[in-house]
């Protein structure tokens, strides 16, 4: 069983899935919105890395937008682990990557260099975000951002 707050112990599970998924909240989401007919785009940044390509390839074959990701080989992909008990409790652990440097500089210019036509928010309806791997204050910048460009934000 899963240690519980103030215990020390060891997660017990022996299950392993055999390979990787591609998935998570946001992606989730993103596929949901998509199988609705509504364009869906990822804005992150991520590396040139064996799990961005894996993450870029499943998202193209969902329908699901890859223009406003920055890959970077100064990067590496975000990642999460779940671990699952045999009692269905799950444990996930968090590598945030390249995302987690999406701060309030960085939102600034990031992707400033678009044009009209390209910027993450020259068609955008509705704009949505999450705070597990971007810091609090590029998510403020980013919903920001989408306020100056009359974009609804959640």
């Amino acid at each position: 069983a899963i240690p519980k707050a103030g215990e020390k112990g060891y997660f017990s599970s022996t299950k392993i899935i055999d390979g990787e998924v591609v998935g998570g909240v946001t992606l989730n989401h993103l596929a949901w919105a998509n199988t609705f007919g509504l364009q869906t785009a990822l804005l992150a940044r991520q590396g040139n890395d064996t799990s961005g390509n894996l993450v870029r390839k499943e998202m193209e074959t969902l329908g699901i937008s890859t223009t406003f990701i920055d890959i970077s080989p100064e990067h590496v992909t975000s990642e999460s682990y779940v671990i699952k008990q045999d009692d269905g409790e799950r444990s996930i652990l968090m590598a945030p990557g390249g995302t987690s440097s999406i701060t309030e500089k960085s939102g600034s210019t990031l992707w400033s260099n678009k044009d009209a036509l390209t910027s993450p928010f020259a068609q955008t309806q509705l704009f949505s975000t999450e705070i597990s791997h971007v810091p609090l204050n590029g998510v403020l910048k980013l919903l920001s951002s989408a306020k100056k460009n009359n974009v609804q934000a959640t």
